[in-house]
């Protein structure tokens, strides 16, 4: 009794102390005793990931359209002239999302937004060292995204001249009807949904590892309970409780 009472105190320490001790060697090993568990999540990951972004994700088409800065009428340009056309990007990128451009652009499309909306679907950009901007427009229909960047284009281009007294930016490409969905991904959806189902079923795994306070090893007695034991009797089994019944039994027989 005495030792049965030392041995619940010694317990009652432990978790008074309100720390949990995760060995990373167990954990290995539930995970690939668990192996297949984790693969088979993962793949229901994958697979709702896919659904979602077949079925419910709305596609989107983008887009683009290019023009070119000049700042002079020539056709032959100094160094100064193309420092000059690469500081008026910065400039002609705000103007191209001011207001009046965009509400401008919503009105001659018919889009059904406001101007703010419609900024968060445009992209531009500008190559390092050159005076051409890029302007891109994302739209779930592919024929409306050609027609929204192509009117931005021609707007822009147009409100620059007016509002900043230079020779309008040139457009040099219009936009192409998108053939292809520029998003969502479907291949980096699933990778993600593969990862998430994976990594889901470790945390339970490892909750499940963490949680487990059951004494099964001598190591476990020294760990939890800090004695040393003297000797371990192994369990039988039922099958062998079983296979010796079934030869008690004959013997019985034979007797008989």
């Amino acid at each position: 009794m005495e030792e049965r009472a030392a041995v619940i105190q010694n317990l009652n320490l432990q978790d008074d102390g309100g720390e949990m001790e995760l060995d990373l060697v167990e954990l290995l090993y539930e995970i690939r005793k668990k192996i297949w568990y984790v693969i088979l999540f993962a793949l229901i990951g994958a697979s709702i990931a896919a659904g979602i972004t077949k079925f419910v994700m709305t596609p989107m088409y983008t887009s683009s359209s290019m023009m070119i800065v000049l700042t002079k009428e020539t056709t032959i340009a100094s160094i100064a002239d193309l420092q000059m056309g690469s500081q008026l990007t910065n400039d002609y990128k705000v103007l191209i999302l001011s207001r009046p451009v965009l509400e401008k652009t919503i009105k001659k499309t018919g889009l059904d937004m406001d101007y703010k909306e419609l900024k968060k679907y445009l992209t531009i950009t500008n190559e390092n060292d050159t005076r051409i901007l890029q302007l891109s427009v994302e739209q779930p229909n592919p024929k409306l995204a050609k027609k929204v960047v192509d009117t931005l284009a021609a707007v822009s281009s147009a409100y620059i001249a007016d509002k900043m007294e230079v020779q309008a930016p040139k457009i040099v490409e219009v936009g192409e009807v998108p053939i292809r969905p520029t998003s969502p991904s479907l291949m980096k959806n699933v990778v993600i949904g593969f990862l998430l189902g994976a990594l889901l079923m470790i945390a339970f795994i490892t909750v499940q590892v963490m949680m487990n306070d059951s004494v099964v090893s001598d190591e476990d007695v020294e760990k939890y309970l800090q004695l040393t034991t003297l000797a371990s009797i192994p369990l039988k089994s039922a099958e062998d409780s079983k296979a010796k019944k079934s030869r008690a039994n004959k013997r019985k027989g034979r007797c008989a």
